[in-house]
């Protein structure tokens, strides 16, 4: 069996051809994008990033920041994260703000992506039930398959 043989039974009977990944820039959602690069990668499917704002202001260095600066800021933030990935993966970067369980998962059925990488906070007990997760709500309503990453977890990505 050739390398070829291999790579062609690993693709075969899945079609990803865009995989979304939201991201807050944080090191689970770091370890999550390497797992969505990968399959991107293993699929040549397009890579689509998300940062949701949340419409909650709070005061920044500078003072205020408007939810359309926090946009602003968010998308410079996913250009650097972009140009980490290589030009071997087609990369689109979106900035939405909402709550972010209903904008990872509108904004998945609205462009048909194929795949969600996702991290989770891992939260459990009182602080699940405080806390909630954003990541348990994107499993329940996402209109696609849902790959959750968590920050200590046997690792099948390098």
């Amino acid at each position: 069996m050739t390398a070829s043989d291999t790579e062609s039974n690993v693709n075969s009977g899945i079609g990803i051809q865009s995989i979304l990944t939201p991201t807050d820039f944080s090191d689970r959602a770091s370890k999550a994008l390497k797992y969505a690069v990968s399959f991107a990668r293993a699929y040549k499917a397009k890579l689509i990033l998300l940062h949701v704002v949340e419409p909650v202001s709070y005061a920044g260095e500078y003072g205020y920041l408007s939810l359309e600066n926090q946009a602003a800021e968010a998308a410079k933030e996913l250009d650097k994260v972009k140009a980490t990935i290589g030009d071997d993966v087609p990369v689109e970067c979106v900035t939405r703000i909402g709550r972010a369980f209903q904008e990872v998962t509108e904004f998945a059925d609205e462009k048909n992506v194929d795949m969600l990488v996702i991290s989770t906070h891992g939260y459990t007990g009182l602080k699940h039930v405080l806390m909630g997760s954003v990541a348990e709500q994107i499993v329940r309503y996402a209109p696609c398959p849902v790959l959750t990453v968590r920050l200590e977890e046997h690792d099948f990505v390098e």
